[in-house]
Parts: C-alpha cells; structure tokens; sequence
C-alpha cells in the first residue's frame, strides 16, 4: 500500500507522481471508509475508469466507448457524494452540482476548492476524434526537462551567467558519461572491430561504475553485436528475464545483508517461519509445480542442517520492467518492487504487491487473475552455499519469500452463482490474505524462474 505520510489533503503543488498515487490507490483506501456507500463508491471508481481510459496511449472505438460508459456512470450515481455531504465549499456543504467538477480525485475530498464546470466532461471523447488522444499534449516531458536541462545545473552554478554555466555543465557532463562508457567497455573487452580478431570478453565483471551507466540508451550506430554485448557489460550478472520474455529483473550487484544467519535475518523481518518455508521448498525442489494452499508438508528430517546452509544474503529491493498493456512490443521503465525490514518509518516492513504466474499455460494481462496469485513480496534473498562446495541446483538463483492472497468470490449478476469476478460497486478485485486452519497467514518461496508482474 501507498503510504501518504502527511495525508492527501495537505497535498500541494501536486506533480504527475502524486496524481498517480492517489489515482491507483483511493478505491481501496476509501472502499471500507466509515460513511462510504456503494453508490458512493461506484461514482470514485467511475471517475477513475475515465482518467484511466483517457490516459492510454492509443484509444479506438472501443476505448471512447468505455469512457462515454463510465461517464455516464458517474452521472447516474453522482447524487451520492451530495448524499453524505462530501461536496463542500467554503460555509459548509452544497447541493448541487451547478459549478464544479471532480477534475482531479482528491479534490474531491478538499473543502474550499473551487473546480471547473461540469459539462467539460461531454466534450473529452468528441475532442478526441479529431485532434488524437490526450496523452500526447503532455507537459511532463517538458517539465522533467526543465529539471534534469535547467534547475539541476544551475544549482551548480554561481547565480552569475547562468546560460553559459547551464551548456557547460550539460556539456563536461556529457563528456563524462561518455568516458565512463569507454573505459567500461575497454575494461569489459567490448571490441568494435571484426569478432574473431578478439577473445570472448568477460561479461562477469561487475564495474564499480556500473550503475550510472546502465541508465545511459546504447549508441545507435553501432552493430547489434556490440549492443548485445554493451547491454551486458551495463547490466552486469545480476539482471535475467522470466520465462517466455515476459518480466526483467535487476538486482544491484551489491547485497544488502551479507552472510547473514538465517535466524537472525527471521528475527529482524519478522519471518518465524522463514526457515521451515525455506525448507518446504528445497524439499519440493525449484522445479515443481507451484502449490497454493494445503497443509505444509510433514519434513523427514532438519534439511538445512543437512546440507549445511546457514546464511542467507538479501536484497531490499528489485527492479522490474515489464511490457505495455497497449502494446506488447514497447518496453516499460523500471518500476522498484521494495522487500524491506520493519523500521522506524515502516512499522511493519516495506513489501510491494506483485501478480505471480501460476500457470505456465495463462499469460498477463490477457488471461486476468486466471492461474496467476496475488503476493506481497517479504523479502528478496539467495542461499549462501557452504564454502568449498559445489551449490545443489535447489539453491542456486535467487529466491522471495511472499504472503499470498484470495480472491473473494462475487456473485455473478447473469446467473450461475459466485465466481472470481470484480466486486460490482468498486469495480476491482477484492482480495483477503491467505490462511491455514490455524490461522496463521499462508507463505511461498518463489524462484526467478516464476514470471512475476508489479508492483
């Protein structure tokens, strides 16, 4: 969950980070709100459907379809929010919805805040017929521009001339990145020349300098080759894909905890029952079939002991890039699934909510929730073997010790009893952890060799 540490109506001078944020997670924050009814509820996530059908990077027909549906939506259930008083201005409550609009979700929640009129809303899907979709007249862009082009060199400067200082910065700036590019691929043995005039580089070195280059694009003048082998000189060992290309991982080459005791890294995660899922899953092997659910299986003897593995190295977070729903061919930024302790800030640890693939025959997005598992992701770790020993093929890789969710079954308005469907006012899944007959919560050990989506 997203935490909002000062509380969405404080929120000022709100940048397109902040808008996502409240976009993605206001349903759930709001679902079990005291004095939130359905039809409340229904009007939110209407409004939420239409940002998001909005905001895609291609709309057909089917699209502004969908948008003209979810409009009207909120137009037959606005009456609501009048209801229980949450349309408010400066003395107090109003009652009707003459002169505002919810353009921007938490304003909703924001007394005092005068909003445009209602009817802008009519003329989004005639507007975007003849002058394309609206995520194109984007300022981001622009705005990040400003700050990476503009305002981060002129803090280097001395407040005197800043044009000239700002192009000299970006340019020594340049020269650098390139530089640390060249003596990278020198050390990593990159050759520009004909492939067999020069030995197979190492692509396991890991270069201190290694992180600032990896953001940097592959110069696109060079053969693909020498891209491939560029990318694996910028990513380092610790970057693989999921099955069937689906998911990239990318882990720091630098661990967090190193050589740490398994109990103890139990105790400072709050993981009792970290060793025996540990063992659970060496038992049954990386592998098997991916079981949910059921009693943990009864183990003949203390495996672990057996095999004389004692720490654990991990990790507090992973990068995860995925490919865009719209089309499968573009690749998406990083995204960080976090995996962290409990600490003063986080109470209860830091761990992101990521959809893991159960069924090697269903593929996200196109197959749903349909043998995929929803899981909050504890901790990101790899065995350490014991010194002087080949490593058992069950403990190589890295692995994620997650808490896993159902989905609560809804019952279907055409008839034929309860399904894994979306609950009707939210227009989401709803979701409850996982438990055992004793009611503790159910926990998995998965490998990277399981795709998983997020966060």
């Amino acid at each position: 969950m997203q935490h909002f540490h000062e509380g969405i109506s404080k929120a000022k001078q709100t940048t397109g980070r902040e808008h996502h944020g409240i976009q993605c997670h206001i349903i759930p924050v709001i679902a079990e709100a005291t004095g939130i009814t359905k039809e409340f509820l229904t009007t939110i996530a209407s409004l939420v459907d239409f940002f998001y059908h909005g905001q895609a990077p291609t709309i057909g027909e089917d699209i502004l379809e969908k948008i003209d549906v979810s409009l009207g939506q909120f137009h037959d259930h606005k009456q609501a929010i009048l209801d229980t008083g949450a349309r408010r201005g400066k003395k107090g409550a109003i009652n009707n919805w003459c002169i505002l609009l919810l353009v921007d979700l938490y304003l909703l929640l924001r007394p005092n805040r005068r909003i445009p009129k209602l009817e802008f809303l009519q003329s989004v899907v005639p507007a975007i017929c003849p002058n394309g979709v609206p995520l194109q007249w984007s300022a981001d862009v622009t705005e990040h521009a400003h700050i990476t082009l503009v305002k981060e060199p002129a803090s280097h400067s001395n407040n005197q001339k800043y044009e000239a200082q700002i192009c000299r910065y970006l340019d020594r700036r340049d020269k650098c990145r390139q530089f640390d590019l060249a003596t990278a691929m020198e050390v990593a043995g990159v050759g520009f020349t004909a492939p067999e005039l020069h030995p197979t580089p190492d692509y396991g070195t890991v270069m201190s300098i290694r992180h600032p280059l990896w953001l940097l694009p592959p110069p696109t003048s060079l053969t693909p080759s020498t891209l491939s082998q560029i990318w694996q000189v910028l990513n380092g060992p610790l970057t693989f894909v999921a099955p069937e290309n689906s998911t990239a991982f990318h882990l720091t080459s630098k661990c967090v905890g190193l050589q740490a005791e398994i109990d103890l890294t139990a105790t400072n995660f709050r993981l009792p029952d970290l060793r025996a899922c540990l063992e659970t899953y060496l038992h049954r092997g990386p592998g098997s079939q991916l079981i949910l659910g059921g009693k943990r299986p009864a183990l003949p003897h203390d495996i672990l002991a057996s095999q004389s593995i004692r720490k654990l190295e991990f990790w507090n977070n992973v990068h995860i890039q995925l490919r865009s729903f719209h089309d499968s061919n573009k690749i998406l930024l990083l995204e960080t699934v976090n995996a962290s302790p409990p600490d003063a800030t986080w109470k209860f640890g830091r761990g992101n909510t990521v959809i893991v693939n159960t069924d090697s025959a269903s593929h996200w997005p196109e197959s749903g929730l349909t043998g995929h598992t929803v899981c909050q992701i504890r901790i990101i770790f790899r065995v350490v073997p014991p010194r002087y020993t080949v490593p058992r093929p069950e403990t190589k890789g890295f692995l994620a010790y997650v808490q896993h969710s159902k989905v609560v079954p809804q019952t279907n308005s055409m008839g034929g009893g309860k399904g894994m469907l979306l609950e009707p006012a939210s227009g989401m899944y709803l979701l409850k952890r996982a438990r055992r007959s004793d009611g503790s919560c159910q926990k998995l050990i998965l490998s990277r060799r399981t795709p998983a989506y997020g966060p």
